[in-house]
């Protein structure tokens, strides 16, 4: 199956991520947004995996999940990868809640990297993607746009757990579905 380990984003943020798509008032085909229930911060793609390393990712990740205290994160900031100048990846960043996922990250990182999986080659940064970008025409229009966007008001959330997700390609692309969630101290567990 083909899967990774992220953070959920509330239905309220997702709401006010989908008015900021619309701010950016672009259809072109070479941009795909994405959908906001398909909205969330990856802390690390896996790829395709067996369930035998499911189950042994899972119960690393009840003890990495365990050890993090329940924390609120805020998205603040746009950006893009490689540069907000030409993006071929458009998002929203967080500050508040920054260290905290970026510990969670490292740590799921150096778990999946005992088990074999690849290491990331680039730093991680915490974001929720908001698009896909498919040309560099495209690509500087969109980055021009998001530097014009100014005062950020979106809704904090509290992080309270760690979700297991599949991610099977389909036509229209990839649909995520969560398959374990490891809550973080101080949240009820639910599988």
């Amino acid at each position: 199956m083909r899967a990774f380990l992220g953070i959920a984003i509330t239905a309220e943020a997702q709401a006010a991520l989908s008015i900021l798509q619309n701010a950016f008032n672009m259809k072109e085909q070479a941009l795909r947004w994405i959908k906001p229930a398909q909205m969330h911060m990856t802390l690390k793609f896996l790829g395709e995996i067996k369930e035998a390393q499911k189950q042994r990712l899972s119960d690393c990740m009840r003890s990495i999940a365990g050890n993090q205290a329940c924390f609120d994160a805020k998205l603040d900031r746009l950006g893009g990868f490689p540069s907000i100048d030409n993006p071929k990846v458009l998002w929203v960043g967080i500050s508040q809640g920054a260290r905290e996922v970026g510990a969670l990250a490292l740590a799921v990182e150096r778990t999946s990297a005992s088990f074999g999986f690849k290491p990331e080659e680039k730093d991680f940064h915490p974001h929720v993607t908001l698009a896909r970008i498919e040309s560099s025409l495209i690509g500087r229009k969109a980055g021009e746009k998001a530097k014009s966007i100014i005062g950020l008001k979106l809704p904090a959330w509290r992080v309270a757990a760690v979700n297991f997700y599949r991610s099977p390609l389909r036509a229209g692309g990839p649909r995520y579905e969560v398959l374990e969630e490891f809550p973080l101290a101080g949240k009820a567990s639910r599988t």
